[in-house]
């Protein structure tokens, strides 16, 4: 081969480890450039899943500041009617008005519950508590229905005792699943007021 040749050879070399040299660096760049790109988008919705997280644990602080003084104000009445029973009963319409009394208050704080928004995260909770107040209202009612009875030796308790199981499944259950959510969210310090 002639040197001519050889030096074009070699021009011809040169180029081509050039571009195969820049096409590997323009590849290894947009390489990196997507994976700096994917990470930006990851922290992106990492900011926007966090901000919908503190957005929710804010909801649901606020319906547990409400729903709180509700409860707090139904367990005052209930606590004033058993002050009631145990001290100033003395015939049975008393007792029946108390019950009843009783029986209206679980449904208000009912009535109340229903017209609250519940946050997403507390659903199942809010489901739970509805089973649980319908249950305290019929509970409460199969005992209005035994004193009304006046036949107390023959009436048949089994619905009573059904009813106050059922309550007591619901309220384990609301009060399982608010602990649950709570912690979820970090808001374990509501559930110790």
């Amino acid at each position: 081969m002639k040197i001519k040749e050889k030096i074009i050879l070699t021009a011809v070399a040169m180029v081509m480890i050039i571009l195969v040299g820049y096409n590997v660096y323009s590849v290894e760049g947009a390489k990196i450039e997507a994976a700096r790109q994917a990470e930006e988008d990851a922290r992106g919705e990492r900011e926007m899943l966090e901000e919908i997280r503190s957005a929710e644990a804010r909801e649901i602080a606020e319906f547990d500041r409400d729903y709180s003084a509700l409860k707090d104000e139904f367990a005052v009445v209930v606590d004033e009617l058993l002050d009631k029973l145990n001290s100033q009963i003395s015939n049975t319409s008393e007792l029946k008005e108390i019950t009843q009394q009783r029986m209206d208050a679980s449904k208000e704080l009912k009535e109340n519950l229903s017209q609250m928004y519940i946050p997403v995260p507390l659903e199942d909770y809010y489901e739970f508590e509805m089973k649980f107040l319908e249950s305290d209202v019929e509970a409460v009612g199969q005992v209005l229905l035994y004193y009304k009875s006046g036949n107390y030796s023959t009436f048949d308790n089994r619905e009573i005792d059904r009813a106050y199981r059922a309550r007591s499944y619901w309220i384990r259950k609301a009060k399982a699943e608010k602990e649950r959510v709570y912690g979820q969210y970090d808001l374990e310090y509501l559930l110790e007021s």
